[in-house]
């Protein structure tokens, strides 16, 4: 009803993504059991609620910019050690 539902192409580009993070995605997933057609369903079904809920948000870079400014703390890199 929402108009949120992805696309075919839409979820090809989020496999291929899930592939590039994880070269084993799709191995661990069907070695749990689970069809390359359940894979890409639960891919659909995670685009569409994050398209149900970003739905009518944007952001400019100027909301980016003021964000940054305002919050500099988040935006520091602690000290590190190895």
């Amino acid at each position: 009803d929402q108009g949120v539902s992805p696309k075919d192409e839409d979820i090809k580009k989020e496999l291929d993504f899930q592939n590039k993070r994880n070269p084993q995605f799709v191995k661990t997933l069907q070695t749990s059991g689970m069809t390359l057609a359940e894979i890409r369903l639960d891919l659909a079904i995670d685009l569409a609620r994050y398209n149900l809920m970003t739905k009518g948000i944007t952001v400019t870079a100027a909301d980016v910019d003021k964000y940054i400014k305002d919050n500099p703390a988040e935006f520091k890199t602690p000290a590190q050690a190895d």
